[in-house]
């Protein structure tokens, strides 16, 4: 059942993993062993473009909420008339590190409004381009 697959591959998403994944805890529970054999990477395609439009649509929503907080006080920062809004970030790499050894792949840089505590940027990093490497292949 499609409906069903594409639920695994989103929970399996949520806790990190992958096709792999899916087909360990498909065979604990005395399934087929690969649940999703030749759909993974079209349903893994398919669900992470509704999941950029809807984030970069709340990602919306929330900068214009600190926006309007942020005119809600009194002298607000402004520079040629545009609001200034006052935020906080932090970058994270996804490889867990020992501390000493950073040599992860792909990371996330992330800024959250002061007023409402809201990401209002996201950005998302790697030092590879599956692009490229697909066209150095070939």
């Amino acid at each position: 059942d499609y409906d069903l697959n594409m639920r695994l591959m989103l929970s399996i998403q949520q806790v990190g993993g992958g096709e792999m994944d899916a087909a360990i805890f498909g065979g604990m529970l005395n399934l087929p062993v690969n649940p999703c054999t030749n759909a993974w990477e079209k349903m893994e395609l398919e669900c992470s473009l509704h999941e950029i439009s809807l984030g970069e649509e709340i990602i919306g929503e929330n900068l214009r909420e600190e926006i309007v907080l942020t005119k809600e006080q009194d002298n607000p920062p402004t520079n040629d008339g545009r609001v200034g809004i006052s935020v906080q970030g932090d970058t994270c790499w996804d490889k867990q590190s020992s501390g000493r050894t950073y040599n992860s792949e792909s990371g996330t840089f992330i800024l959250c409004g002061n007023l409402t505590q809201k990401c209002v940027y996201i950005w998302c990093m790697s030092v590879r381009c599956s692009y490229c490497e697909a066209k150095e292949k070939a």
